[in-house]
């Protein structure tokens, strides 16, 4: 039995030593060029999606900023036209906003 033991051993050896074909080459080449265009194109959409997240804690942070400074602020109603927000829908903005601030810069 330890004959065909031996023999079952070598094969693989054997398989492991020999040169890859154009085509194996080929095909590995092509898996290591798609396997980084998928990284690269990952790390694009993390920049992308840092900066986007940047851009809205700005943003939020300088609505949070306009809202405590205790300067007029207004909104848009349905009709299109500017509407002074009141003591409790300034709280309520404010709030929302700092929602905004916690999520987007942290």
């Amino acid at each position: 039995g330890e004959p065909a033991a031996n023999g079952a051993q070598a094969a693989p050896a054997e398989a492991s030593n020999k040169p890859k074909t154009l085509a194996e080459r080929e095909l590995e080449f092509r898996q290591r060029r798609a396997t980084e265009a998928e990284a690269q194109a990952k790390a694009e959409k993390e920049l992308a999606d840092a900066a986007e997240r940047q851009r809205a804690c700005d943003q939020a942070r300088n609505q949070l900023t306009a809202l405590s400074s205790g300067q007029r602020v207004s909104r848009f109603n349905a009709a299109g036209e500017p509407q002074i927000l009141n003591d409790a829908e300034r709280a309520e903005e404010t709030s929302r906003v700092q929602k905004q601030v916690e999520h987007f810069c942290n």
